[in-house]
């Protein structure tokens, strides 16, 4: 009837990598839950950083992937989701001028600044940077580069915060699904077969844990117990899953997003 249908295979996050003991080094007993909590931390780390290197680091990573920048738009109570969904979307309000503003607000104070390196994970170790926004499939990477580099910080991951009172911060979540295309009934009998196999729980578990994603279903996840004791950050990221969004669903996502990337990219 005109409309496609897919399962979901996995679920990969966006979030926040959040580095506690320098924050609480510099005073924050509590991470950041509003954006105005979130720039007080980051201009303080900028700032600690300015005096010992006057390198320009210390806060927030900046990002140009669409999905921080919706992240942030979202923070700031940014309406448009629903009609981002009928690929009717409108940048140009009030709360998207507000979450603009605010993301340049923290580059013209030196809170927000420009990656030299293509990866974030030894800025992040180093303490040059306090957070920056990071995919779950990230998580081992820079759990790696701090064992590697012997830090001793211990760090979290965090919903984007949330400007609106009431409002709870909360985050996306975006990946791959199973889809079967127009094909002979013995191809598309296979095809069912396979993906009924592929989302038995067993099966998206063992998936789940190969990228270090997120699975599909709570039978699955119950499954990675194991995991998740061997992988704090995995688990940080599923005990946040009630507060996750689904990524837009819309056929022009792949063209709206180019947008967001380039206004992101134009705000630093």
């Amino acid at each position: 009837s005109g409309r496609q249908i897919a399962i979901p295979a996995l679920r990969d996050a966006h979030l926040l990598a959040f580095n506690i003991s320098w924050a609480k080094d510099l005073g924050f007993s509590q991470p950041p839950s509003t954006p105005k909590d979130f720039q007080e931390q980051v201009c303080a780390a900028a700032q600690a950083r300015g005096q010992a290197a006057n390198d320009g680091t210390g806060g927030w990573i900046t990002s140009s992937d669409p999905y921080v920048l919706l992240s942030w738009l979202n923070a700031f109570g940014w309406d448009g989701l629903d009609d981002l969904q009928r690929d009717q979307a409108q940048f140009n309000t009030p709360r998207s001028q507000e979450a603009l503003a605010y993301l340049r607000g923290l580059f013209n104070r030196g809170c927000a600044w420009n990656s030299r390196l293509p990866d974030p994970y030894e800025y992040f170790a180093n303490r040059q940077a306090l957070a920056y926004s990071l995919t779950l499939s990230q998580v081992s990477l820079q759990a790696e580069t701090l064992e590697r580099l012997q830090s001793k910080d211990q760090w979290m991951l965090l919903p984007y915060p949330a400007q609106t009172a009431g409002s709870v911060p909360s985050f996306f979540t975006s990946g791959d699904s199973y889809a079967m295309l127009v094909a002979s009934p013995q191809e598309q009998l296979a095809a069912w077969l396979f993906m009924r196999w592929m989302s038995n729980p067993r099966s998206q578990a063992s998936l789940a844990q190969a990228g270090g994603l997120l699975p599909v279903t709570t039978s699955a996840a119950e499954q990675m117990t194991p995991y998740a004791r061997q992988h704090p950050g995995w688990q940080q990221a599923y005990d946040l899953i009630t507060t996750a969004q689904p990524a837009p669903n819309a056929a022009a996502w792949p063209y709206t997003s180019l947008v967001l990337s380039d206004a992101a990219w134009q705000t630093w």
